[in-house]
């Protein structure tokens, strides 16, 4: 399941740094808090792959980095999409839909991320 979740992350990651830079020369028309979480977005992107590779790399803070960063993630789909703060290419009346299948999706990997494995 790691290995899953880590794909997910980097391929999140990636994604939003693709968003993030077609986005940037349309910053100025965005209102000042739209415009800070699209950058937000952007650090969270960072990372979600960072994490990813944590997890990839069997790294001992990598379980809960992602942990972190999935919340967080979780936390800034629920603002851009649920409260409509943040440009989308996603039509709005699946916007609610959306929020709850990533919530879902971030309990699933943070509940799996908590067990350890055996280590011998």
């Amino acid at each position: 399941m790691r290995f899953l979740i880590a794909a997910l992350l980097a391929l999140e990651g990636l994604s939003t740094g693709v968003a993030t830079v077609s986005r940037v020369p349309t910053l100025p028309v965005y209102p000042a808090l739209t415009v800070a979480l699209i950058l937000a977005r952007a650090g969270v992107g960072v990372l979600q792959f960072g994490s990813a590779w944590m997890l990839l790399s069997n790294h001992d803070a990598g379980r809960g980095f992602a942990r972190a960063v999935l919340l967080a993630s979780a936390c800034l789909v629920t603002l851009e999409l649920g409260l409509d703060l943040a440009p989308s290419s996603l039509f709005p009346a699946y916007h609610r839909a959306a929020v709850v299948a990533y919530w879902i999706y971030t309990v699933i990997a943070v509940t799996s991320l908590r067990t350890r494995p055996n280590r011998r």
